[in-house]
């Protein structure tokens, strides 16, 4: 009787671990097939099983000419997990793109009490430069006490974000925040902070984790634009799939987006603002339509309203 319940025990185990096994081998082929995507169907490159639609190769940008610097959270409250789950991210991010002195060159500094420099632009040349930096990072040398997030901001804009570092000239510049923690920063120093950054680049994100992080702080940080200000629950969801859907890029003309059935690409006009619309814009798959706020009629042209009397 033991060794039948021990058999049966042994039988389930190993269904199981096939199942995972199978889940990792063909799980996402299987995904690919039964939702096609109108453009490319990623795999995950970090690891994980899922799979997704994306409108560029890689899940990545439009531009994939550009210089993208990293800011990580390092302050106290932050573990040796929610600090290597970032650098992690900055090596499936490198992973997206050719990484070279002719594309795309990567830069990251953490902060606490005081920001610190984790590696420079001209540094990191390859994905076997980011991948060996990264792997020798540790929390142990950049942790600290409190989060200063307007401090880090103004270090990076003044020391980090310049030619001595290896920053290209007139190629676009990306920069990403990561943060679990409120900000100490004043109004006045935030102020200071954003007025400096956006002398070096508009393309500014900030990713909040966890309850501590506050949106409303953050989008003082990303002026005020909600789609490039991010929240999360916990660090496990800075993954690859994350970082395709979230759009990380560089403004750019006609770029195609993922519509809400996640499958389809397509051009919002309504966004890039070259629809012409006189007051509200819709955008549908193939097109845009405008519209009128009550009150209102749309004339002839289809593009202008008037006040209906």
């Amino acid at each position: 009787m033991y060794v039948g319940r021990l058999s049966l025990f042994l039988l389930g185990l190993l269904l199981f671990v096939n199942g995972i096994f199978a889940a990792h081998t063909f799980g996402v082929r299987s995904i690919c097939e039964k939702d096609p995507c109108s453009h490319y169907c990623i795999n995950a490159n970090d690891g994980g099983v899922e799979s997704w639609c994306s409108c560029y190769p890689n899940g990545g940008c439009k531009v994939n000419k550009f210089d993208v610097f990293f800011i990580i959270d390092a302050a106290e409250g932050i573990g040796n997990y929610e600090f290597s789950k970032q650098v992690k991210f900055i090596h499936t991010f490198a992973k997206m793109y050719e990484i070279s002195s002719t594309s795309v060159q990567v830069g990251a500094m953490a902060f606490s009490g005081t920001p610190k420099k984790i590696v420079d632009f001209k540094e990191c040349r390859s994905l076997e430069d980011v991948e060996r930096l990264t792997q020798e990072v540790h929390k142990e040398e950049y942790g600290g006490r409190d989060s200063d997030i307007a401090e880090a901001f103004i270090h990076a804009a003044r020391y980090r974000l310049k030619r001595a570092q290896g920053r290209r000239e007139n190629i676009p510049l990306v920069v990403i925040l990561i943060t679990s923690a409120t900000s100490m920063s004043d109004d006045k120093s935030i102020e200071i902070a954003v007025k400096e950054m956006k002398k070096q680049t508009p393309h500014v994100f900030a990713i909040g984790v966890g309850f501590l992080a506050k949106k409303e702080q953050l989008l003082d940080f990303t002026d005020r634009d909600s789609l490039r200000t991010k929240m999360l629950l916990s660090y496990s969801e800075l993954n690859h799939k994350f970082l395709s859907q979230s759009d990380f890029c560089v403004e750019s003309k006609e770029t195609l987006r993922i519509t809400e059935d996640q499958q389809t690409c397509d051009i919002d006009e309504c966004r890039e603002g070259s629809d012409g619309c006189s007051h509200i814009c819709a955008n549908n798959i193939g097109s845009y339509a405008c519209q009128c706020p009550e009150g209102f009629y749309l004339s002839e042209d289809r593009h202008n309203c008037f006040w209906q009397k």
